[in-house]
């Protein structure tokens, strides 16, 4: 008989995190968006990464945001989030 694992925890990602994540759901049109959404939320709860208060609210603003304030692990999610937004605005 085999073991069952035990569920693990799920760790809600931060307020800034799930802002993060709401904006790319409210832009999401298609299957890959919902893909990287998906691998975005398993990524956001099991990191420490996070985007600073300032990041956030520059995002929020619709300024450039530099991207070497935010960190590495995030760059892949954030570049698609500006190509939903160009896409969006088209």
């Amino acid at each position: 008989m085999k073991a069952a694992l035990a569920p693990r925890p799920e760790v809600l990602p931060s307020s800034h995190m799930q802002w993060f994540l709401g904006e790319m759901d409210r832009l999401a049109e298609d299957v890959n968006d919902r893909e990287i959404i998906r691998r975005f939320q398993l990524f956001a709860a099991r990191t420490d990464y996070d985007f600073s208060l300032q990041t956030v609210q520059e995002i929020r603003q619709g300024k450039g945001v530099q991207e070497e304030i935010i960190p590495e692990p995030l760059l892949p999610f954030y570049r698609h989030y500006l190509y939903m937004l160009k896409r969006k605005n088209r």
